[in-house]
């Protein structure tokens, strides 16, 4: 649901620059978009057996349904989740 405020930005196209964009891949698993490659760690935390960093299908943490491996969110068009930090720099 978009508030006023998103809504008055959008009407303007400054939207995209308010808005954070996902840094990652909207997958089913970092297991599988990978290609089982196990230092591979994933937003939403979730973790595997046998030394996998990463989530897999129905394992400890996984959201269970395809999200975004930056910051865990499951809604594919949504916002990043993830806190971004800013960086700022002084010439003198």
């Amino acid at each position: 649901m978009t508030d006023k405020k998103d809504e008055y930005w959008h009407k303007n196209g400054r939207l995209s620059a308010l808005r954070l964009t996902h840094s990652g891949i909207y997958h089913c698993c970092t297991f599988c978009s990978s290609g089982g490659k196990k230092e591979i760690t994933c937003g939403c935390r979730g973790t595997m057996l046998g030394g996998y960093k990463g989530c897999g299908h129905g394992h400890i943490g996984h959201p269970g349904v395809n999200h975004w491996s930056c910051c865990g969110s499951i809604l594919r068009n949504g916002r990043c989740l993830m806190i971004r930090k800013t960086m700022h720099q002084l010439t003198l």
